[in-house]
This record gives C-alpha cells, structure tokens and sequence, in this order.
C-alpha cells in the first residue's frame, strides 16, 4: 500500500464566453423574428440557468395543461430532466422568462396544439 500512487488526472476547464462574447451574441438576436426570438430565448435561460443544451432540448410546453408543461412563467421556473432523467426545477430571472414569453408568442403551433417540446432547433 506504501507503494501505491494517485493516479494523475488532468483536468481540462470548460471553455466559457466573456462577458463581450455575451452582448455580442444577445445583440444578433434583437429583433422580432421568430428565429431572433427563438434565439434569444436560448440564450437568456442557458444564460441564467446554466443547464445543459440537452436538457434545454427537452423542455415541454402545453398552454392548456399545466401538468403536461415543464414551464411555469409565473412561477418563473423550468422543469428540466438531467442524465439520470429524474427531474429537477431551476429558477429563471426576469429576462429569461420575458425571452421565453416572447418567443412562446411568436413559435409556430405552439398555442394551438399542446404537449409539444419547445421546439428550439
């Protein structure tokens, strides 16, 4: 036991934006299209929550059947599944949930046919 030595890890940090590389992303997608807004959405909760794209992806919305929905815009929180799948809520701020209500407005479909995925890509 003496002899044994720790193994050598090295740890690779995750590459981040800089705070420049943030306003430059939030100013392209200022504007009224759906794809600005799709956008912006993406950025303001990946921004603000810090959680996965994967679990971005996977976020539902029903307008009819709150039960069905992973979104709560009065509550201002997302239920969001990670690798394991069991579910966790994440709180979002003020702009986050203004994005998303912009963008929920806009999507194609999405106040006429409930329990769809938010349809980000």
């Amino acid at each position: 036991m003496t002899r044994l030595r720790a193994p050598r890890v090295s740890e690779k940090l995750v590459a981040v934006f800089t705070s420049e590389e943030l306003s430059a992303l939030e100013k392209t997608c200022q504007g009224r299209s759906f794809t600005q807004r799709r956008d912006a959405a993406v950025i303001a909760v990946l921004t603000a929550t810090g959680i996965r794209a994967g679990e971005l992806a996977g976020i539902r919305y029903d307008p009819h059947d709150p039960r069905r929905s992973d979104l709560d815009l009065w509550s201002r929180e997302i239920t969001v599944r990670g690798k394991g799948g069991r579910p966790r809520v994440v709180k979002i701020g003020h702009e986050a949930a203004r994005a998303l209500d912009r963008y929920l407005r806009c999507a194609p479909g999405m106040g006429r046919r409930g329990g769809r995925s938010c349809g980000w890509g």
